[in-house]
């Protein structure tokens, strides 16, 4: 014996689930793309990731100076790399070494990348403006040219 309902869905709940598929496959690809998920070139002296977990990832690393640090955005979220004082919610969380001039990356979206080559040795404390209060802080030391 029949219900007389269909055991199709009706259109409303069919509509909703394509939204909520296609929101899911959206968010799911979401920084799973772009350059950040393909190798370094090869004169990268160093790769840092920003990750889900709000960090970075190693979060101290040296090299010599001359050296690129490429920085891979594999998260959802938008991050920034930020050695700049002035724009640092606590000034204290960035350092640079004197004769060094302050940076900012500006936004770089999930699966993008930003490199930035380093010429005078120190150490360099930065933070990702976005996270600095959930400790998304990293350092670079850099050594003078052997």
């Amino acid at each position: 014996m029949s219900s007389g309902r269909s055991a199709w869905p009706t259109p409303v709940s069919c509509r909703a689930f394509c939204i909520w598929v296609t929101s899911l496959l959206m968010l799911g690809a979401c920084g799973l793309g772009g350059p950040a998920h393909q190798p370094p070139p090869s004169d990268i002296a160093a790769v840092v990731e920003m990750t889900n977990g709000l960090n970075f990832s190693p979060d101290e690393i040296t090299l010599p100076a001359g050296g690129t640090v490429e920085w891979r955005n594999t998260s959802f979220f938008t991050h920034t790399i930020t050695v700049d004082p002035a724009r640092a919610s606590n000034p204290d969380d960035v350092r640079l070494p004197p004769g060094a001039e302050p940076f900012d990356s500006g936004e770089i979206p999930a699966g993008e990348v930003f490199r930035r080559r380093f010429t005078t040795p120190g150490t360099y404390r930065y933070v990702c403006i976005p996270h600095e209060g959930m400790g998304m802080i990293g350092t670079i030391t850099v050594e003078p040219a052997a």
